[in-house]
């Protein structure tokens, strides 16, 4: 935003700003009156990025050039940045009017508003221009598309309405297309359109929302319509807000942290004011809601979280007492370590199965894993290094493409199936459920070591040294992380964490660019002594666990080890499994090594080679999420959207009665209320509470955020203060269908079944008459 003769001109940006944080809009409000300056701030990855997202845009347009399409190119010419609004206007406005296929970097401007649009495709409807109009193409590198960035392509459509009298029915976000996309590409162009303003095409899909493959892009289509109404609810809030003026805005609205914080060229300055202030965001796992409370009570400063009284001296509106209650002990220990100037601990109550108790012994066996990935160097990221820190050794795997991010995978799942048989007491420890969570996400995209990954976790193998921390004891840091942790068992790292920052945006820029081979030797060098190092820091962590418990233990109260847990699946699932097996080492015998290509003509069976054990691999990221939700307290279900946290008991609506007997079944329908969350859980289905199944949801008001539900005889007096729902749909009949399909491919004598007909793709065969009847 900027003045102009008096005037605030806004840009589509300064909506997805606002969206983020007020705060900051006050302070660009400021800077545009001449109130505030603009600080020094270098974003080194953002510059990288915006320097990535240009040539994204630049290959998008050469690839509209080279399937014929004319390009007006309005950002060419040595003068073209110093180019006046009204003549870049007028350039945009006469190639529009000409009806130029493509037009890059145009002018949209009206009403306080300007910005320049990447690129406005023409369309076949009908405007103001003549038989044709335009619509919004965005280039971006991120694979999803967020809010901001659709108010900022409604902002820019509306703009475009000015100009040519309609309103775009769409608008488009062109994101780069991965190898695995592009392979699944099945309509290129195979003739170049004559260019010129006559013969305009559209390249893409036309359904809304849907991907587009048909270019070396991955193109979203939204229609407008469906973000309308999103986008003049945020502008009206915005306009409003502005009109407050900027003292009054950055005011009324404080710098509370937020996603983009640290990427914001105001972060030292809004942060430097938390420090001033002693925010309640320092107090390590609070929340925004539960710092809204406690400044709603009166208490707005770690300090004075701190020195609540015991018991609290009111009752919180979202949120248990309880949580309140650790709030102000974890801000009473921060001050403490804050005030003595040394770390600070202390033990939590012991709990059966919990904390210290989550410790199995140690062994000569055990190893300590951390990876390393590249969340948009393809869909669902890529795991590009797995280090593994065993009885003193390292050892590593990287991963820059699928075929070897599989490799790695099986390579790690292996050693460890190794040192397992080797020390059956042997253990792979952890920080953070970020690693457990990959090794199940690699198991579905590889479809590989599902056997041997789903005993590691029956057999409880994988030792989340997080969740041991944060039930075991309460530490004087701002964040849980492994980082702030060492303070206590004094890890030197060898790899100072300034410097290795930087080394992994290099790789991970490198990756997402689709280019590992610039990776510096340098980088590589780093990102491995920062692995090690996190390796080295999970065994110290864990030793200094150990000598927690050990303490705990001399001091005269026992702690039980965990109990050791069988790591064989139930026979029913192992008999399937193996019939699984079976029929796909059947299907893939004799095939080539490229039947995984559509135009191979082996691929049907390839493909049912892989499809007929998908559900079973789907069953258990479903009983992974269930075992998942579990394991988290009631705090942690607090923001879980399938889950209700904070509940109390209100009363007994009735009994169920049998339709038939008219008697009571013994089942009950209770009613509950919950403080203030954000859920997403439907009617009908299945809640748990812990692992027992507990009932079903017959009524749910949020308004008055109570709901009634209907529990079996067995769990009747049972009331949790936190219940989930994850459910877990029956496939048994879909597998077992599979191998029988499987079964009649493999027949000596298979003959054509509508399966069959489905895998190579043969038209339906009629009882009667023929398709082109129909």
């Amino acid at each position: 935003m900027f003045l102009r003769s008096g005037t605030l001109v806004l840009a589509p940006t300064d909506l997805s700003a606002f969206l983020g944080c007020r705060h900051r809009t006050g302070l660009d409000l400021a800077v545009a009156h001449g109130a505030l300056e603009t600080p020094e701030w270098r974003d080194t990855m953002g510059e990288a990025l915006r320097a990535r997202g240009l040539v994204h845009e630049q290959q998008y347009v050469q690839w509209l050039r080279d399937q014929g399409l004319a390009v007006v190119d309005l950002s060419a010419g040595p003068d073209a940045a110093m180019r006046p609004d009204a003549e870049a206007l007028a350039l945009t406005r006469a190639a529009m009017q000409q009806g130029a296929p493509v037009i890059y970097q145009a002018l949209l401007a009206g009403q306080g508003w300007r910005g320049y649009a990447d690129i406005l495709r023409r369309v076949e409807t009908p405007s103001t221009l003549g038989a044709w109009s335009y619509e919004v193409h965005d280039t971006k590198l991120a694979r999803d598309t967020r809010g901001g960035t659709m108010l900022q392509l409604v902002a820019y459509s509306e703009l475009l309405a000015g100009i040519q009298g309609v309103w775009p029915e769409q608008f488009h976000v062109v994101a780069p297309a991965l190898a695995s996309e592009l392979a699944r590409v099945v309509t290129p162009l195979t003739a170049a359109a004559p260019s010129g303003p006559s013969t305009p095409q559209s390249l893409t899909a036309p359904s809304p929302n849907a991907p587009s493959t048909a270019a070396p892009f991955l193109i979203h289509h939204y229609r407008l319509a469906d973000y309308a109404a999103f986008y003049r609810r945020v502008k009206g809030q915005l306009l409003g807000t502005l009109a407050e003026g900027h003292a009054t805005v950055t005011d009324a609205h404080y710098p509370e942290p937020v996603e983009h914080c640290e990427t914001c060229r105001w972060f030292v300055r809004c942060n430097g004011r938390r420090r001033a202030d002693d925010h309640l965001s320092f107090i390590a796992g609070s929340a925004r809601t539960q710092r809204a409370e406690l400044v709603g009570q009166g208490v707005s400063t770690l300090a004075a979280a701190a020195g609540m009284p015991d018991p609290l001296p009111f009752t919180p509106v979202r949120g248990s007492r309880e949580s309140y209650e650790r709030l102000r002990d974890q801000a009473r220990v921060q001050h403490q370590q804050r005030t003595l100037r040394a770390p600070q601990h202390e033990l939590l109550p012991l709990q059966t199965g919990m904390g210290l108790a989550r410790l199995p012994v140690p062994s000569r066996g055990d190893m300590f894993l951390d990876l390393e990935g590249a969340r948009f160097a393809r869909e669902g990221g890529r795991e590009y290094l797995f280090g593994l820190w065993t009885a003193g050794a390292y050892h590593e795997w990287w991963a820059h493409t699928d075929a070897e991010e599989q490799t790695a995978f099986e390579a790690v799942i292996d050693l460890i199936g190794t040192a397992w048989t080797a020390h059956p007491g042997m253990h792979v420890y952890h920080f953070g459920h970020y690693e457990a969570s990959t090794f199940k996400r690699l198991m579905g995209r590889h479809a590989t070591r599902a056997n041997e990954l789903d005993r590691l976790l029956r057999g409880e193998r994988l030792i989340d040294l997080y969740a041991v921390v944060r039930q075991a004891l309460r530490a004087g840091v701002e964040s849980y992380s492994i980082k702030q942790l060492e303070q206590f068992y004094g890890l030197t790292r060898e790899v100072p964490l300034v410097d290795a920052s930087q080394y992994l945006q290099a790789i991970e820029l490198a990756l997402e660019s689709g280019a590992p081979d610039t990776i510096p030797p340098a980088a590589r060098d780093a990102v491995r002594g920062y692995n090690r190092d996190d390796c080295r820091s999970t065994e110290a962590l864990r030793d200094w666990l150990e000598l927690l418990r050990a303490n705990v233990e001399r001091g005269g109260t026992p702690v039980l080890r965990p109990e050791e847990k069988p790591p064989e699946a139930p026979k029913k699932v192992t008999e399937l499994e193996e019939q699984q097996d079976a029929a796909r080492s059947a299907l893939l015998a004799g095939l080539a090594p490229d039947a995984h290509e559509p135009s191979h003509a082996g691929h049907p069976r390839w493909l049912l080679a892989h499809v007929v054990s998908w559900h079973r691999r789907e069953d258990k990221a479903q009983y992974w999420e269930r075992y998942r939700l579990n394991d988290l307290t009631d705090d942690a279900l607090l923001d879980e959207r399938q889950a209700f946290a904070g509940l109390e008991y209100v009363e007994r609506v009735g009994e169920v009665i049998h339709k038939t007997t008219g008697k009571p079944t013994g089942s009950v329908v209770d009613r509950y209320r919950y403080p203030a969350q954000d859920v997403e859980i439907r009617r009908g289905k299945l809640l748990m509470a812990g692992p027992t199944a507990w009932g079903e949801i017959e009524t749910h008001d949020r308004a008055a955020r109570t709901f009634e539900v209907k529990k079996g005889k067995s769990v009747a007096d049972v009331h949790p203060t936190a219940v989930f729902q994850a459910d877990v749909v029956p496939t048994d009949a879909m597998q077992k269908s599979l191998l029988r399909l499987c079964a009649s491919v493999l027949g000596a004598n298979a003959g054509p079944t509508c399966g069959s007909d489905l895998l190579w793709r043969r038209p339906p065969r009629l009882r009667a008459g023929t398709l082109a009847a129909l």
